[in-house]
């Protein structure tokens, strides 16, 4: 049950790259029947249609964006020699428009 709670909320944070509604919690509190399912709004549509969000990135499902993040490293090299030692050298790969945002949605900093 957890994991669905946490997948939930990641969704939530992440909207605006996947193909999801973004005002999601806004529309179930304005939806005035219960039982009936919510329409999608115009701006899911335009999404779906275009497969960009409104800034033009391209949207995914949320495994895809999830494999897009998988693919951000870093890599730390620590010298052998003993004048060397407390020195280290930090690669970072070059990250996509997608992750930055998606870090940006967290508010999460990246390096």
């Amino acid at each position: 049950m957890l994991s669905y709670d946490v997948r939930y909320h990641w969704q939530q944070k992440r909207a605006p790259l996947l193909f999801a509604e973004e005002d999601l919690e806004k529309k179930r509190r304005n939806r005035q029947d219960l039982i009936t399912p919510a329409e999608p709004t115009s701006q899911a549509h335009k999404k779906a249609a275009t497969k960009k969000n409104s800034e033009g990135l391209q949207v995914r499902c949320f495994e895809d964006l999830m494999d897009e993040l998988s693919g951000l490293y870093r890599l730390v090299v620590m010298p052998q020699r003993a004048a060397d030692k407390k020195r280290e050298i930090v690669m970072m790969q070059q990250k996509t428009a997608i992750q930055k945002k998606a870090f940006k949605l967290l508010q999460i900093p990246l390096p």
